[in-house]
């Protein structure tokens, strides 16, 4: 029988990231990335590494907080289709101070092509912080 292996839904890892398996009874093995608090009090670990798959996407969110202007969510938009990511979905809200937190969806090859999206997004004058979501 082949073991079963699934990638966790909280921390999303993506090839290249630091990564650790737990065996989950039922379940196989699922991946988590290193710095995935959820994966802190697990105590079935297992040493796993990452197989290059050419096709393979893997499936990742980033929080954006940006200073909010006209056309801000557009121009983000505009600024990830010039890279290899695709966009699954995008949410976006404005909080009290003003600021627009948007939420990317993002389909990436690897760890390479997510920081390529987060170095180029990054370059937008409005953008006040860009992180990894981790549920």
């Amino acid at each position: 029988d082949r073991v079963q292996v699934k990638l966790a839904n909280c921390c999303q890892p993506v090839m290249g990231d630091s990564i650790v398996g737990f065996v989950v009874k039922e379940k196989g093995i699922v991946i988590h990335r290193n710095d995935c608090p959820n994966a802190n009090n697990i105590e079935r670990t297992i040493d796993v590494k990452w197989i290059k798959s050419t096709n393979t996407k893997y499936d990742t969110t980033l929080k954006i907080s940006a200073f909010d202007k006209k056309n801000l969510v557009a121009e983000m938009i505009n600024i990830i289709n010039t890279t290899e990511a695709t966009i699954v979905s995008v949410t976006s809200k404005k909080n009290d101070a003003n600021e627009c937190i948007t939420k990317f969806k993002l389909q990436v090859s690897d760890l390479e092509e997510l920081n390529h999206v987060i170095v180029v997004l990054g370059n937008m004058k409005e953008i006040l912080s860009i992180e990894r979501v981790i549920k």
